[in-house]
């Protein structure tokens, strides 16, 4: 029998706090925002994570930050892509050009929308789908964003970017005759993805210079951090399917910290919020490989050793002593028991916290912030010569140890069958040894690279089987 309405049912949780949440009053403001309707809410069309996407980045003042798994929007009218955050972008860009102002846009988005694979093959069609409408969007098809700011008579690298991440591993080399089932005892080999042959090799059996290998570090999160100031977190992508809200269910955190601690901005001191500059510190320390890093004072002087490796854990104890001022003069786990104490607690362990470099009911006004100077979102030699600088380092690297894809050199399907080696993922030239291979390897800092913007710049990423050709495009978007 058809019904004209479905029920909402709303589920009682399964835990309750029996404590009162007033004495636990933080200092971050937080907006709730989703993206929902009729459909799946039984409400009203409700697109307000889009919305504050527009609003936040229009009225930047200093610079955009951007992690997303998918990056599809529109500059124009267009029939098929709704959604206008790069047209936002572009018009915020074009006003700081008008005027005069250092503006800067970061994005990172996975090197491939998808899990890895031979993007040339028939099965990978509805990835190429995606980087079809992803490249629109960035660099191709008339209506990107960086032509129409070619169009406008401005340089894109001057204000935009896009950029990848990708690692790699040194694990365990399959014997030829193991079992190609037995998945706990060997790596899986890709043996067809190419006719490419290596060279001639004289190594042995136990040589471990197959051993190496890489892949791309695929990014999931949804995040935009403006200006030191504002934090959009959340499940939405960018993209309609995400953004419009009469499509796919989402929900997101605007999130304004008032307390603030003292940064730098364009090589002055800025006050920023709390929240949002130590969540983009913690990031581009990751990204960059400078999570140990200790030098920060001899690196704005040019003086320090540039760490060769990226640290995956933090070392806490290290970056205290850097701070006296910072170090907890009393535990913050002892202040919320005695808190709790007048009432029962039925949730929440607190004993399980992890303390973070500002976990601290102290104020940091009179802090030095080496570290803060040194990744000044908008100065010149931060950008260049450190961002950039790995960014490309990294890029060269893995392109010319593994010859992976997608890369920028590889602008046809011939190339991209030619350009990856049998074995994909692993040492494309049979002939390195294994200490000129972790020679490169040791020149990789922290996992950023840079976005591939012209891969399969010639080729079609929409043409493909009778299948393609019946699926409505918009699923793809």
């Amino acid at each position: 029998m058809h019904r004209r309405g479905v029920p909402f049912l709303m589920p009682k949780g399964e835990y309750v706090a029996a404590r009162d949440e007033s004495k636990f009053m933080g200092t971050c403001k937080v907006q709730l925002l989703r993206s929902s309707a009729r459909w799946s809410s039984d409400i009203e069309r409700e697109h307000s994570v889009y919305n504050a996407y527009m609003d936040c980045i229009s009225q930047a003042q200093h610079y955009v930050y951007i992690e997303n798994q998918f990056f599809i929007s529109t500059t124009k009218e267009d029939k098929l892509l709704r959604n206008k955050i790069a047209q936002a972008l572009v018009s915020r860009i074009k006003r700081a050009h008008d005027n005069g102002e250092k503006f800067r846009v970061y994005i990172i988005i996975p090197l491939i929308p998808a899990f890895e694979g031979d993007l040339a093959s028939t099965e990978a069609s509805s990835a190429r789908n995606v980087m079809h409408f992803q490249y629109t969007t960035i660099s191709r098809g008339g209506h990107s964003i960086i032509e129409k700011l070619k169009e406008y008579g401005i340089d894109p690298d001057q204000y935009i970017n896009w950029f990848s991440l990708r690692n790699y591993a040194k694990l365990k080399v399959p014997s030829r005759t193991d079992n190609p089932f037995d998945d706990l005892n060997r790596v899986p080999s890709n043996q067809s993805y190419s006719s490419t042959k290596p060279a001639k090799s004289q190594a042995s059996p136990e040589d471990d210079r197959f051993s190496y290998v890489t892949e791309i570090l695929y990014i999931h999160s949804k995040l935009m951090i403006v200006d030191d100031r504002i934090v959009l977190m959340g499940s939405a992508n960018i993209n309609d399917r995400s953004q419009l809200g009469n499509r796919d269910s989402e929900v997101a955190l605007l999130i304004e910290d008032t307390e603030m601690i003292p940064s730098f901005m364009n090589g002055k001191e800025f006050k920023a919020s709390k929240f949002a500059h130590t969540l983009r510190m913690q990031l581009w320390k990751e990204h960059l490989g400078l999570l140990n890093f200790d030098k920060w004072s001899e690196l704005l002087k040019g003086g320090a050793k540039e760490e060769r490796r990226a640290k995956h854990e933090p070392n806490l104890s290290r970056h205290m002593s850097l701070y006296p001022s910072l170090a907890r003069s009393h535990n913050n786990a002892k202040d919320i028991k005695e808190i709790e104490a007048d009432e029962p607690v039925k949730m929440l362990d607190r004993a399980s916290r992890v303390y973070s470099l500002y976990d601290t009911f102290k104020s940091h006004r009179h802090v030095k912030r080496y570290d803060a100077a040194a990744l000044d979102p908008l100065s010149d030699r931060f950008y260049n010569d450190i961002w950039m600088k790995r960014a490309t380092g990294n890029t060269m690297i893995y392109r010319n140890l593994f010859r992976c894809v997608p890369d920028d050199t590889v602008h046809t399907y011939d190339q991209h069958r030619a350009f990856i080696p049998v074995d994909v993922g692993h040492v494309a030239d049979a002939t390195l040894s294994e200490p000129e291979i972790c020679d490169q390897l040791d020149q990789v800092q922290g996992h950023i690279v840079l976005f591939p913007k012209d891969y399969l710049k010639s080729e079609n990423l929409l043409s493909g089987t009778i299948i393609d050709s019946v699926t409505p495009l918009v699923i793809f978007t």
